[in-house]
């Protein structure tokens, strides 16, 4: 399902998803299809955690003739490493994590006329991805996590013995933190045949968090002409993240490079490292 797993309730996921023509479970029908509660007769009460183990690897170019040719690599300490230059650079993997994704619902059927409520509370898989702070995919990202929750209120009708209808209304919580780091290197002097090392005494770490609750729902409908035959469809719009929060820049530039003299001596910076810190209150995602 890769990093995104759509699928959502234990019993969605161990379908595979394939769960709109039945939904027979309370999260199955208030995400898939709200259709399906009607099967829930009386009192039902649901629970359970998903764990989620997440890791991700990927290699980037460059050292060894791609786009980053003549790039340095840096070691788990952030020092450069002679020689590497044109080499491949490593492969980044995320620190492996786990996840719980928790699910709970309460519903109730009545038999006439024969309609179903239910409440709950249900977490899609979102990912959560932290790297090595000097591996080679800093400047694509460091760290992500991603919240999502959905509370919904479901209601089914069986309007007849062969068909039925069903709608949702949600609450989502979207919640979205990520930093990553940036390269102010241009400013150090170099000679021109020197390559650009990746120093991370020239980082500068970038992070943003924003958080967004707004409203969502969804219909389905069920058809059963036969005992052994079904055929679901449900509809739910597309959302996304446009989300309010904060964004902040941190980093103190050039500690090796300026205390070298016979380099420093060539600034306009002065001879101490530049402190950069920065804030804003008001972003928008």
């Amino acid at each position: 399902g890769g990093l995104f797993t759509p699928d959502t309730g234990m019993v969605g996921l161990s379908r595979g998803g394939a769960n709109v023509a039945n939904a027979e479970d309370i999260v199955g029908g208030l995400y898939y299809n709200p259709a399906g509660l009607f099967q829930l007769d009386g009192l039902h009460i649901e629970g359970g955690v998903v764990l989620m183990r997440s890791d991700t690897a990927f290699e980037r170019s460059g050292g060894d003739g791609g786009e980053d040719l003549g790039q340095f690599n840096v070691d788990s300490d952030g020092a450069i490493v002679p020689g590497s230059e044109f080499e491949p650079f490593p492969t980044t993997r995320s620190d492996p994590h786990f996840r719980p994704i928790p699910e709970a619902g309460v519903a109730f059927g009545f038999d006439k006329p024969d309609i179903t409520v239910a409440l709950g509370l249900y977490a899609p898989m979102a990912p959560t991805q932290r790297f090595d702070p000097y591996g080679a995919g800093r400047y694509r990202l460091l760290e992500q996590e991603l919240i999502q929750g959905a509370i919904t209120l479901g209601v089914s009708w069986k309007m007849a013995d062969w068909f039925a209808l069903g709608v949702g209304l949600q609450l989502l919580i979207l919640h979205l933190e990520e930093s990553f780091t940036a390269s102010a290197d241009l400013i150090a002097t170099r000679s021109e045949a020197e390559v650009n090392p990746e120093n991370p005494d020239w980082d500068i770490t970038a992070t943003f968090s924003a958080t967004q609750v707004r409203p969502h729902f969804n219909i389905g409908a069920l058809f059963m002409p036969l005992p052994w035959l079904r055929a679901g469809v449900t509809f739910s719009p597309p959302y996304e993240l446009e989300g309010t929060g904060e964004a902040e820049l941190s980093g103190t530039l050039g500690r090796e490079f300026f205390s070298n003299p016979g380099i420093s001596d060539t600034l306009q910076f002065g001879d101490e490292p530049i402190h950069v810190s920065a804030k804003d209150d008001d972003i928008t995602i």
